[in-house]
Order: structure tokens, then sequence, then C-alpha cells
């Protein structure tokens, strides 16, 4: 599953050397919602996972973005003569493992400072260095192909430093980078220097209760300040926030919890899956989306809603509506291949009864979830459990 992580030319340098991709979000008085936002970006990755650098001028963490020279503090070989100009696409890198939270400084003159300390551990053995130009990604298209999720998240409130983006896009911004290099540079790289022991984790949190002792009501200092321990995840049978639930989604559903592969089958036809996927160019955005394919054939796509509460027919006529964009989008109009999803803490009356009424190959599936005793129980169809596993 292809990403693409924000870079600048001063934090690009340690990334590549010490194998890390770092985000960072604002504490401000909902930070525990800011932290499950970067958590369900973060959970997204696996190992093998492809990662392309978008350099821009962005500064966050505070560091100056400029920084001449930069590909200087790279030990590539050959050495290039000098550093391209302007912001863009390069690549290209390698999930190694999971997330991890550290705030450590990595870097001298070219620095990731302490105030990102989200990172997801990557391999970058290879460096292409002249960046592809946004305008030039975004408005190319190959056999109608086009790079819609960054096109269309720029519409989206809040800018994305980890974006997902489908392995046909993925292909195409490689095919793009390829053709603006005519050759590759080995990478050096060197041990990471911090502490990447403290893995990410919603799944094992499931026990941090908002409002009990150890768990933080008010917002750190700076989220380098930050303790795990310290995030409330859940309140009462509930996560805590909608997007606590995103990110628990992300690192759970192409695990061996019952309940999901009840939801969305078999591991190992679960192709691709993402949090936070642009809706068209309205502004909006669906809480996940996934692809299943057997025998390299893509027989299923998944929209996804999430409620942290109850759910009635608008959050109902939402995912419906994905559902009827993404048959017109990615399936070329089949919308027997759409498998609409709402998974919320449970469902009003009218919300059940309409679901029920849909007809068609595929008609909204709702789930409820509940947590129990530190774990996370699904149930299909508002009421008959599936799985007490973790």
């Amino acid at each position: 599953m292809p990403h693409i992580t924000t870079v600048n030319n001063r934090t690009l340098p340690p990334a590549i050397t010490y194998g890390f991709l770092a985000t960072t979000g604002s504490m401000g008085t909902q930070w525990y919602k800011t932290i499950a936002d970067l958590f369900a970006d973060a959970l997204s990755t696996r190992p093998g996972d492809r990662v392309f650098f978008q350099l821009t001028g962005r500064n966050p963490g505070g560091v100056p973005a400029n920084l001449n020279n930069y590909l200087e503090h790279i030990d590539l070989s050959p050495s290039p003569s000098d550093a391209p100009s302007g912001n863009g696409f390069t690549g290209v890198a390698e999930v190694s493992g999971p997330p991890f939270f550290d705030p450590t400084a990595v870097g001298h003159e070219a620095k990731v400072p302490d105030s990102l300390p989200l990172r997801v551990p990557i391999d970058c053995n290879r460096y292409l260095p002249n960046p592809v130009s946004e305008e030039r990604a975004l408005s190319y298209k190959h056999d109608s192909t086009e790079l819609w999720n960054p096109k269309y998240k720029k519409t989206i409130r809040g800018a994305k430093s980890l974006t997902s983006i489908t392995p046909s896009e993925g292909d195409q911004l490689l095919e793009l980078i390829n053709g603006a290099n005519d050759r590759e540079y080995k990478v050096t790289g060197q041990s990471y220097p911090g502490d990447a022991s403290q893995e990410i984790s919603i799944n094992d949190r499931l026990g941090q209760e908002d409002g009990s002792t150890g768990v933080r009501s008010g917002p750190p200092d700076s989220i380098a300040d930050l303790s795990l321990d310290e995030i409330p995840i859940v309140s009462g049978s509930r996560f805590k926030v909608e997007k606590t639930l995103e990110a628990w989604l992300m690192e759970m559903i192409d695990s061996e919890h019952k309940g999901l592969r009840q939801v969305f089958g078999p591991v190992e036809e679960l192709e691709w899956f993402s949090n936070y996927i642009p809706y068209g160019v309205s502004g909006k955005n669906m809480d996940g989306l996934a692809f299943h394919s057997r025998d390299g054939i893509q027989y299923k796509i998944s929209t996804i809603e999430l409620k942290r509460g109850k759910a009635g027919t608008s959050a109902l006529n939402q995912v419906m509506g994905y559902a009827r964009w993404v048959s017109n989008f990615l399936a070329d109009g089949d919308s027997s291949l759409i498998q609409p999803i709402l998974i919320a803490r449970d469902f009003s009356e009218d919300a059940v009864r309409i679901a029920k009424a849909q007809i068609g190959p595929r008609p909204p599936m709702l789930v409820s979830y509940e947590i129990v005793d530190e774990s996370c129980v699904i149930s299909i169809d508002a009421g008959h459990p599936v799985s007490y596993a973790r």
C-alpha cells in the first residue's frame, strides 16, 4: 500500500539517513482527537508499504524549512553535483516496522525536532532526488488513472502529513518519478539514534478510561511532553472520540479479530485499505475505504462510515451516498461491487428499518461495537455478536 509523506529539505535528510517518517499536531482543547487522528494515519501503514516524499516549504515543529544544498546531508553514491531546485514528489522508500512514539531530536543542521514524535520506520536504500512538481503529478493521467487522493485531499480542511494512495496511484507516481530521474543514488544509512520501543497501539490501550487515574484530562504543553499511558482511549463502552475508533480500525482491519473478519472477509483478500478518503471535490471525506480482490481480480469495494455513538438515518444516508460516488468513480458504475458499511455503538430503529428494506446484491451492513473488558466486541446487524476476541 503506497503512502505520501510531507517533508521539507531540512527534515528529508535525517528521514532518509536514519530511516523514519515523522508527524505532529497542535495540542489544543481537543488534543486527544488530534492524537487519535495522527494515530489513525500512522496505523494505516504496514511493513513493505511503498513511501514517497513530497517536498514542500512547510515547517511543522517550528524548524525553518529551507536548507541549501540539503543533499550534502545524505550519504549518496555517487555524490550528486547539486541539489535539485523546486518542490514536488521524490522517492522511494519502504515501511520497515510498526509506528512508534519518540520525542528525540534527530540530526543537527538538517534535523527532525522533538516536536515531531509520531514516527514510522522506513528503509531507504536508494533515492531519486529530482522532484516531480505537484502541478505535473496532479494533472497527469495515464490509462484514465490519476492521483485523485492527493488532488481531492487539497479540498479537505486540514493538511495531512501522511496520505495513503491506491496501488494504481502508486504505480503512476513511481512512473513519473522514474521519468524525472536519469539515475538513482544509493543511500548509506545509519542506525536510528533514538528509542523506537514505544509502539503505537489503540487495541493494547483499551483499558485507558477517560477520567481514570493516570489518564490526562487537560492537554500537555507540547506533544513531545505526552506519555502514551496518559491518552484517554475509551469512555464507558465507547471510544473517547470517533477518530479513536478510526485509529483502532486501521490497526486491526487486517488482523485475525474474528468480528472484523466477519465484516471485511479474509485477510488475504484485503487488497488495500485507508482512512480519511476524499469524497470528490466537495471538501468532505469518507472515514474508510477498502478494496477486496481474489485471484488478482477486484470483486468488492467497501465504503465505511464510523460513528462513536448512535447512528441514525443521516449516517446511513452518508454511507449510501459514498457507495454511489465510489460506484461511479472507481467501479465504472457497477454498484454491485460496492458494500456500504456503517459502524457505530448502536443504531436508531429507523436506520435499522431502512437498511433492512434495501434491495440489491450488497445492502448496507450495520455493524455495532462495544468496549467490554478491554476488548472491542463487534456485532453484525445491530445485535448479533460474532466475536469477543481482541
